[in-house]
């Protein structure tokens, strides 16, 4: 009963500036309220008004200077007229695109790509001036009647997938998805990360596997980790490590991996340490029965009998103090 009525006065007291904040909208009635809560008429029904979600107030508006008559909302970011493209607030620079044969497909993970009857297109601004026009790009390859969005990442149409909108090369018949960063078809494996695909040349197509959602796979004889794209070079992006057998590989975290009485941080092996007294500490810590590590760094001075997380928040501690990025923090002094 209290909650009630509390709200009834926190609504009470909220009307007058409700009021006042509708009065000054430049907002009119959606173009489209079932396909779109973005895209309004202005007061005068002379123009289109760009506001996401129509929080004009906190969040913006532009005027995109529309033909109104024959303005169309296609989804939530793309819309057109009888002379333009839209992609959000922005016309779109058309090179070949073709205006009446433009289409959309539904489904959220195809809202950002757009159709005609000979291409499929995505949208990029020209160069990094953040007000540029857009151009439509065609997406070499792709066939507009089957294309479509199946993975937040992926796509695929009637003889092809592509990653981020760029075509892989691999057998279509036989192509699936291991987790979200490994693949493999009849004849390889393959990784991708952040819009960058490899063909994992190391890997033995016979018992390769993946060790949960992570970044870890492997094959009979090695151990594959799939370094970020801003720590790898070409040539560097997987890290392979061999070991006798990979049978027992138990994924400890993301990043540490306990394999054949051998601990790894991020697919490298740590030396000297007692692996089956290994135990991880929060996220980049680890320890055994002596010996305390930061990531794959010893840290000599770290008590391992105390190593511990603390009681509260997400730090780590032993009788010495507190530690922050490896680091002993020192006390504060008055």
């Amino acid at each position: 009963m209290k909650k009630s009525i509390g709200k009834v006065i926190l609504g009470i007291l909220l009307s007058p500036f409700t009021f006042i904040l509708n009065s000054c909208s430049p907002l009119g009635e959606p173009v489209n309220p079932q396909i779109s809560k973005n895209h309004y008429f202005n007061k005068n029904n002379t123009d289109v008004i760009w506001s996401r979600q129509g929080n004009w107030f906190a969040i913006g508006k532009t005027a995109m200077q529309v033909d109104v008559q024959s303005f169309e909302v296609l989804n939530s970011t793309l819309s057109k007229d009888q002379n333009q493209i839209y992609y959000y607030s922005k016309p779109i620079n058309k090179n070949d695109i073709s205006i009446e044969h433009f289409y959309i497909k539904e489904g959220d993970l195809n809202e950002d790509i757009g159709f005609d009857d000979k291409h499929v297109y995505m949208f990029t601004t020209e160069g990094t001036d953040p007000n540029a026009q857009l151009s439509a790009t065609i997406i070499k390859n792709a066939n507009p009647t089957s294309y479509s969005y199946y993975d937040i990442d992926w796509a695929k149409d009637d003889k092809n997938y592509y990653y981020r909108n760029q075509k892989v090369p691999v057998d279509f018949k036989s192509f699936e998805h291991l987790n979200q960063h490994y693949s493999v078809d009849k004849d390889s494996c393959y990784a991708h990360i952040n819009g960058n695909f490899y063909t994992i040349t190391q890997a033995n197509k016979e018992g390769f596997d993946i060790l949960k959602d992570s970044y870890y796979a492997f094959d009979a004889n090695t151990i594959f980790y799939l370094n970020y794209p801003e720590n790898a070079s070409e040539d560097s992006a997987i890290t392979a490590v061999k070991t006798s057998t990979t049978k027992d590989a138990v994924l400890l975290s993301q990043e540490y991996l306990k394999c054949n009485n051998q601990i790894y941080f991020v697919g490298k092996p740590l030396k000297n340490i007692d692996a089956q007294n290994f135990e991880v500490i929060g996220r980049w810590y680890g320890k055994d029965k002596t010996n305390v590590y930061y990531k794959d760094q010893l840290l000599p001075e770290a008590d391992a009998a105390t190593f511990s997380l603390q009681e509260e928040g997400y730090g780590v501690k032993d009788k010495f103090g507190t530690y922050r990025e490896g680091m002993l923090e020192k006390e504060p002094t008055n």
